[in-house]
């Protein structure tokens, strides 16, 4: 039987631009298509954090985002940043290559609410408190939002016990799929 995919796949060393082929599990399952070698993977890692976030950029769309196309954690771009930081929130590292330092207490805050966008022009520094209050202006906070009667609740662990996903359910009550997760399990609406 033909296999799907080739048997090799060519890429290009981002450190040496020395041309090299990978197998289809490597290369497209595990994303080793940046480097030739191992010697070149620590060169390529220990490259400035600038650089490396301007390699998985995209252009900017037609809102003006500028995305992240590198790994994510929680939805949110991640790099690591070098001199023993550890990964970092992208949106972070780039607000701090455009304005320096960030204040402690404060977060970068997206005005566009797209976690992969690295547009500095798309973030503000915000406390914590600032972040909630324009997550609820945006309308946003749907958990918060959301108005369930006990025949809701009711209905949602019923649908949940038929087989129904908590992402349709979710949909049908115009909730968020935490809001359905907390009520099927009981973290909420416990009495009944």
């Amino acid at each position: 039987m033909p296999s799907k995919y080739p048997s090799k796949v060519s890429c290009i060393c981002v450190v040496c631009t020395k041309t090299f082929f990978r197998t289809p599990h490597h290369a497209i399952r595990r994303g080793r298509t940046r480097y030739c070698s191992f010697a070149c993977s620590v060169v390529g890692h220990t490259r400035p954090a600038a650089v490396r976030l301007a390699e998985r950029l995209a252009p900017a769309n037609e809102n003006g985002c500028i995305l992240w196309l590198g790994s994510t954690r929680r939805g949110y771009g991640n790099i690591t940043a070098g001199n023993g930081r550890g990964p970092v929130a992208v949106h972070r590292l780039a607000w701090e290559l455009a304005h320096g330092p960030i204040p402690p207490g404060l977060l970068v805050c997206h005005k566009c609410d797209v976690r992969t966008c690295c547009n500095v022009d798309h973030l503000f520094l915000g406390t914590a408190a600032d972040n909630s209050r324009d997550m609820v202006l945006k309308g946003r906070n749907q958990v918060m939002r959301t108005r369930l009667t006990e025949g809701d609740v009711i209905q949602i662990r019923t649908l949940h016990q038929s087989g129904v996903s908590r992402s349709q359910i979710a949909k049908q009550f115009g909730a968020s799929t935490t809001l359905i997760r907390y009520v099927i399990n009981r973290k909420l609406w416990k009495h009944i």
